[in-house]
């Protein structure tokens, strides 16, 4: 296993957003906590920079002369945040569709009571004062709870939630996470005060973020890796093809291929970019379980290092870019086929040790030309696929993540 490639332990911090899946509103805690690895800044790039950056076009007029230095003073997912809490407020103040305050207070990361403050200092002046969106921004739940439950909190409510059966109730997960924070909770801090469980309230959404959380890294083009690997198909001269695959780590699917060879994977990496950029298109009119955002992606890097550094150094100056990071111990290339597909793509088989030396052809062995190859290796990850079938619920964004398609290009030019 690649240690640098993304883990388990790599996904977004616990508890940093909330998807009002049955009010299809996203929360900015939910986009901005989810671009992030866990102890990332909250500096970081806003998911949208676009949305957020024109502070006249996200309040419909020109700001006043205090949203105007508030503004400034923002990070980008603060920024984000804001953006979010005022179409919310557009949305309450407007076609509301059956949207309640508790569903808007998760949505808005807030308490209820909290939300109706905001809703109310927006009735009387619409504008970034009335929903929290200062320096100081809108206080943070976790401030008001101590540190050592808080802590314990986002200890315990992965497992809590990862070991519920899916019709348990998020009251039933409540009283599981309590407990387990109880059997660790002292009575007192070093300080002498005394420590508690916060109000059930927030300790539901706590879970409730930590359950969309677990539901956006199974959405398509969350989290994607790309891989290289000699196969076993050879063309006549006995050097063999080498795969490129762009795989997405929440549905296990092989978004995009080519062929090619690791002393230039860059240009094998531009195919299987083409690849996938082309089944996104054909894709565009079946609803699929996209992602709202893409969140980070790995990559093999091949022989041509310094090619690959110059990949990873574009795509680190566009904006609003992702996390994108390279995966390089000695046992890399087919590391993460392995991990997410297995050990050969139908017929065709991983061939890793052959980046270090390549047999000569045996007698009789069957060998490709490019046409061949690029048919065999169509089929077989067709069929793959068809073992993966991609749910086409109500879940998910419209689309593909704008980033995503933006990263695609930067690989396939």
């Amino acid at each position: 296993m690649a240690k640098n490639a993304s883990d388990d332990s790599a996904r977004k911090q616990p508890g940093a957003g909330v998807v009002g899946s049955e009010t299809g509103f996203t929360s900015a805690a939910n986009r901005s906590g989810r671009s992030r690895s866990r102890g990332e800044s909250d500096d970081g790039p806003a998911t949208d920079s676009t949305v957020v950056s024109d502070l006249p076009t996200l309040l419909g007029r020109e700001p006043y002369d205090d949203e105007a230095r508030g503004w400034a003073t923002l990070s980008p997912s603060l920024r984000v945040k804001a953006a979010d809490r005022v179409a919310l407020m557009n949305r309450w103040w407007g076609e509301r569709g059956g949207l309640s305050a508790d569903e808007a207070a998760v949505i808005a990361d807030v308490t209820t009571k909290r939300f109706y403050q905001m809703a109310s200092a927006w009735r009387k002046r619409p504008g970034l004062l009335a929903v929290g969106a200062y320096a100081a921004a809108s206080p943070d739940r976790s401030t008001r709870i101590h540190p050592v439950v808080n802590a314990l909190l986002q200890k315990h409510v992965v497992k809590a939630v990862a070991s519920s059966d899916e019709d348990r109730t998020v009251e039933w997960i409540r009283r599981k996470l309590e407990a387990m924070v109880r059997e660790e909770l002292p009575e007192q801090d070093g300080e002498g005060k005394t420590l508690a469980i916060p109000s059930p309230n927030i300790v539901r959404a706590v879970i409730v973020r930590e359950q969309n959380r677990v539901a956006d890294t199974k959405l398509l083009g969350e989290s994607i890796v790309l891989d290289c690997c000699p196969v076993s198909m050879r063309r006549p001269d006995g050097i063999p093809y080498a795969l490129f695959v762009v795989i997405d780590r929440g549905t296990l699917r092989i978004m995009g291929h080519g062929l090619g060879s690791v002393d230039a994977s860059v240009e094998g990496y531009a195919l299987a970019a083409a690849s996938t950029a082309d089944w996104i298109a054909r894709s565009a009119g079946t609803r699929l379980p996209w992602a709202p955002a893409t969140r980070r992606a790995d990559l093999v890097v091949g022989n041509d290092r310094a090619a690959c550094d110059a990949l990873f150094a574009r795509h680190k100056a566009l904006a609003g870019h992702f996390e994108f990071a390279p995966v390089t111990n000695e046992r890399r290339f087919g590391s993460q086929i392995r991990r997410y597909v297995g050990e050969r793509v139908g017929r065709v088989m991983l061939r890793p040790t052959w980046v270090r030396e390549v047999p000569p052809l045996a007698d009789g062995e069957e060998v490709y030309d490019d046409r061949e190859a690029a048919e065999r290796v169509a089929a077989e990850v067709e069929l793959y696929n068809g073992t993966m079938p991609l749910r086409r619920s109500g879940v998910g964004a419209e689309g593909a993540p704008k980033a995503l398609l933006e990263f695609l290009r930067l690989l396939s030019a």
